[in-house]
């Protein structure tokens, strides 16, 4: 039987969200494919970058005059069913998981359109998210947050750990959280109580995968160290130790907030950073700083859509 509702994976790139994906796409129910993205793009219908020939204002005066927002959501909400639904038919399961990266961005959005849905939360220690980034992307974050670089990778780091803590902590029927320590630590208990959590029997071995010849393999989206591994592992766990100094410490500390640290479950990392004499800036800077970023994001969204779509009003 195939669930109406698709189940979603919230967590930050280089968190482990492929990994997670992988083996939940082991499981003979759940469909769980590389990174859809569908959800962004129609949170974005309407909006159209300004150098449209049409005209962006023109586009979102009549957008709006013509899909109210109640509408929009419904019409939304049956066009992602049925591509849902479309791609559970094709692969012959029954429940479809879309785990996308900054799905965080549209929180908010997704459960208007699915308030039913279950939110899967992964979370991982935000210093080795970090190390993951330099290591794996070249992404220094320390110095695109020093310099308070307009980056979706800095953005990430300073507005999506503070949203992940909070919805994470609202425990209710159709919230899950799994950390990413515990989930490579012991797949097989971990992944039994997630796919529980979604209303399945545990199935044999689902942790154990080989992705040649896989979507995967063949998609380009997704971390692509999983391609080669077959098993979980931890030999990430603590890089964090060996790829930063103190100052970046310092910076990434302050960038997350030590609240958020804490509440995401690493008070011991924030206590092993404060034995080793690394220091933020106080609460203060660390607002700021989300400030700066969510300025950052905005201005992005005006920019994209044109600054008359924001303005729009139906016709007369």
């Amino acid at each position: 039987m195939r669930s109406p509702v698709p189940s979603f994976v919230f967590g930050l790139p280089r968190s482990g969200t492929t990994l997670l994906s992988v083996m939940l796409n082991n499981h003979p129910s759940i469909h769980c494919p590389p990174e859809p993205w569908i959800m962004l793009a129609l949170e974005a219908l309407g909006r159209t970058h300004p150098a449209h020939p049409a005209g962006a204002g023109l586009i979102g005066t009549g957008y709006q005059a013509f899909l109210p927002e109640a509408q929009r959501i419904k019409a939304l909400r049956v066009f992602a069913r049925a591509l849902y639904q479309e791609k559970l038919q094709i692969a012959g399961k029954g429940h479809f998981i879309d785990k996308t990266p900054r799905y965080y961005c549209i929180f908010d959005f997704i459960l208007k359109v699915f308030p039913t849905a279950k939110s899967l939360f992964l979370v991982r220690n935000p210093l080795d998210v970090a190390a993951s980034y330099k290591n794996s992307w070249g992404v220094d974050l320390a110095l695109a947050i020093r310099q308070q670089s307009d980056t979706p990778h800095a953005m990430d780091f300073v507005l999506g750990l503070e949203l992940l803590a909070k919805e994470s902590r609202r425990k209710n029927k159709n919230t899950y959280t799994l950390c990413y320590e515990s989930l490579t630590r012991n797949p097989a208990a971990a992944l039994s109580s997630l796919v529980s959590f979604l209303g399945f029997p545990m199935h044999e071995n689902i942790e154990k995968f080989d992705l040649e010849g896989s979507a995967y393999k063949e998609h380009g989206l997704g971390d692509r160290n999983v391609l080669a591994t077959t098993t979980p592992h931890q030999k990430s766990i603590g890089k964090w130790r060996t790829t930063f100094n103190k100052n970046e410490l310092a910076i990434l500390l302050t960038a997350i907030g030590r609240d958020t640290l804490v509440a995401l479950g690493y008070e011991a990392v924030a206590n092993e950073l404060r034995d080793m004499g690394v220091r933020d800036k106080g609460m203060d800077y660390c607002q700021y700083l989300r400030d700066v970023y969510a300025m950052h994001r905005d201005r992005r969204l005006l920019e994209m859509a044109g600054d008359c779509l924001y303005e729009a009003r139906p016709l007369p």
